[in-house]
């Protein structure tokens, strides 16, 4: 009897030794601040964006407090939201799973995973941390100044295809030779116009989005394919140039 005590007893040891604190993919502090960092500490959410460090009201000189948390993207555990078998174990507490949000949207994404999925959340990283690099090269005056260089061509890009639209020609079936040649001239008076009233600030713009957000991303290179490449001057290219820009309105002033 004394002996299965024993043996049960070291049954209960070897099981209490074996059990682990699931620390396993959590966020060193110093990851933390890197998540935290990158978004300029302010929480990612796009109808959010609060700021989450908050001074100590007058008169203190050297308080804060903290009000951002670094969610996981991928959740650490098979009962975490987002949870992702397959992916990297050793990723999962990586900065790049992490997305830096203020308490309240931390408890909301995780509290509803079918409505915040894993690609939502990184789009959210991505924005975050685009602006906040945006936000190291501008004032707000030179924001400003951007925005309506954006919209100014918006209006010139919207009066140039109005009046193109409205244009309209007849031809019978036997002047269909004269028709092809007219067409032609046509399509290079209207590349001809693009280029003296359009052009210039489509360039200057294409080149600022370059300068704040890279050549890589797709904004630039939809921007170079459609208003200033080999389409411009195309109905569906202006169309498509014209909602990239909106959407780089955006991106710009996305705080």
């Amino acid at each position: 009897m004394l002996a299965e005590k024993k043996k049960s007893n070291k049954v209960g040891n070897n099981s209490k030794k074996n059990k682990k604190t699931n620390t396993e993919g959590r966020f060193t502090p110093t990851v933390v601040n890197i998540i935290a960092m990158r978004a300029g500490h302010r929480c990612s959410e796009p109808t959010c964006r609060k700021a989450t460090v908050k001074a100590k009201p007058y008169p203190y000189h050297d308080g804060y407090t903290i009000d951002g948390q670094a969610a996981h993207i991928r959740g650490r555990t098979k009962k975490s939201a987002r949870y992702d078998k397959d992916y990297p174990v050793e990723d999962l507490k990586n900065p790049k799973n992490g997305v830096w949000l203020c308490g309240n949207c931390h408890k909301e994404v995780d509290d509803n995973p079918e409505s915040y999925s894993i690609e939502l959340l990184e789009q959210w990283k991505k924005n975050a941390e685009i602006n906040q690099a945006i936000a190291t090269k501008l004032t707000n005056v030179e924001m400003t100044k951007i925005i309506d260089k954006i919209k100014l061509l918006i209006g010139k890009l919207e009066n140039y295809r109005s009046y193109w639209l409205t244009i309209g020609f007849t031809f019978a079936s036997n002047e269909i030779e004269e028709y092809a040649v007219f067409i032609q001239q046509q399509q290079q008076l209207k590349v001809q116009g693009y280029d003296k009233v359009v052009l210039p600030l489509a360039q200057q713009v294409y080149s600022a989005s370059r300068e704040l957000i890279g050549d890589n991303h797709l904004i630039v290179k939809v921007l170079k394919r459609t208003l200033i490449g080999e389409f411009r001057a195309k109905e569906f290219a202006i169309d498509e140039g014209i909602d990239t820009l909106h959407f780089l309105v955006h991106v710009i002033s996305y705080r």
